[in-house]
């Protein structure tokens, strides 16, 4: 959804899902989600977020359930809304091509037990206030080819560990990529 001028989809329905397919939103086009039951982005849909207006969401925020994808794919600088929820049960992915865009996160979010963040290009931005909390402790649950968060992030570990495995801190200070890992904690 683009629009030449300002445009709104405004959603009042009873309660909205995002099926299958894409929701791709670019500039000039917001979305006013007035619905009590908000919009759920199910298995298999994608909320693609690029060059969007932002804030571009007003009213609720969305919701994701599992395997649902929000995709920020644009080439100027971000800041995270409603379309992120605080407690996200979806997966994350950060495409942010065309140098080293980035998104900036709003607030502090938390990626769910079965949540996924896919760095692909760009940076997400993050703070002490702002935070990133991985909840999820597979050690996949963070992967990069690309991208980086410019800031802190928190992951949990399985318990009861030892665990084998290695979980990845994608970390940068600014446009320098700085990662560590934790190899086969003890927990």
């Amino acid at each position: 959804l683009v629009g030449a001028t300002p445009q709104v989809l405004t959603l009042n329905g009873a309660a909205n899902q995002i099926q299958a397919g894409q929701l791709t939103v670019g500039a000039n086009f917001t979305i006013a989600n007035t619905n009590v039951g908000g919009l759920t982005v199910l298995n298999g849909a994608t909320v693609n977020v690029g060059n969007a207006t932002v804030p571009f969401v007003s009213g609720n925020e969305f919701a994701y359930n599992a395997g649902g994808i929000l995709n920020y794919q644009g080439t100027t600088a971000m800041t995270t809304g409603l379309e992120f929820p605080s407690t996200m049960n979806g997966n994350v992915i950060v495409n942010a091509g065309g140098g080293t865009p980035t998104v900036t996160l709003n607030a502090a979010r938390t990626l769910g037990a079965s949540s996924t963040l896919t760095l692909t290009a760009g940076r997400l931005v993050t703070s002490g206030a702002n935070m990133l909390t991985v909840n999820n402790t597979a050690t996949a649950a963070v992967t990069r080819t690309g991208g980086m968060v410019e800031g802190p992030m928190q992951r949990a570990l399985p318990a009861g560990g030892p665990t084998a495995g290695t979980w990845l801190f994608p970390v940068s200070k600014g446009a320098t990529y700085l990662p560590f890992a934790i190899v086969d904690p003890v927990t």
